[in-house]
């Protein structure tokens, strides 16, 4: 089991996953709100003249069994999507966000981290203020290759990893060299990564088949 802590920056960039997404909720959006404008027909309106049509350039989508024009059904369906999207996503939200808010206001830290964090910060002469923790069921569970350089960690967060239980192999590699450097990691060891380390250098935790606790 790995206890790691780190601080969290300000510093954020626009990814292009993010934009791609927002465009398309955006254009989802704009469908369900005024789909008469994108229809090209009434999609109630049946057509005994064409019926079952493939996708043509009249209809593109092809049309139903009653001659209804399938794009602009699946237009006018959006807004029944989005309704029902946003009912199963806005209830969730405002109810975790109520119920996480309160939780963690009236709880914060529990009393051992708090003092595992004391320690820590003691050892390290630095802040933190996240936690992550890994439990690793087995010698065949593992992490690999990986640096902690999210664009929210800042340019060189410092990460302070607790080692809890059996003793694991831990690796670092570098990025350029490719050189690697391991270590065994007991107990109740402390190991601080900080400076360039997260931009230089990965690091995992190997499997093992030694039995473990």
């Amino acid at each position: 089991m790995t206890l790691a802590l780190a601080v969290t920056g300000r510093r954020r960039r626009v990814r292009r996953p993010l934009v791609i997404g927002g465009f398309i909720l955006g254009l989802f959006a704009l469908l369900s709100f005024f789909p008469g404008l994108f229809a090209p027909y009434d999609p109630l309106t049946f057509d005994y003249n064409a019926l079952l049509h493939p996708p043509s350039l009249a209809h593109p989508f092809g049309t139903d069994n009653f001659g209804r024009d399938m794009l602009s059904r699946v237009i006018w369906a959006t807004r029944i999507d989005m309704q029902i999207a946003l009912f199963s996503t806005l209830f969730p939200l405002i109810f975790g966000t109520f119920v996480g808010a309160l939780v963690g206001y009236v709880g914060g830290w529990t009393e051992a981290l708090s003092e595992i964090k004391r320690r820590i910060e003691q050892a390290s002469a630095a802040e933190f203020n996240s936690v992550l923790l890994n439990r690793y069921r087995s010698g065949q569970d593992s992490i690999g290759m990986h640096a902690d350089d999210e664009p929210e960690l800042g340019v060189n967060p410092v990460v302070a990893s607790v080692s809890l239980g059996s003793v694991r192999t831990f690796v670092l590699k570098h990025r350029a060299s490719g050189e690697k450097r391991s270590m065994a990691l007991a107990h109740g060891s402390l190991l601080v990564m900080g400076g360039t380390c997260q931009r230089t250098w990965q690091h995992s935790a190997r499997s093992t088949r030694r039995t473990i606790w």
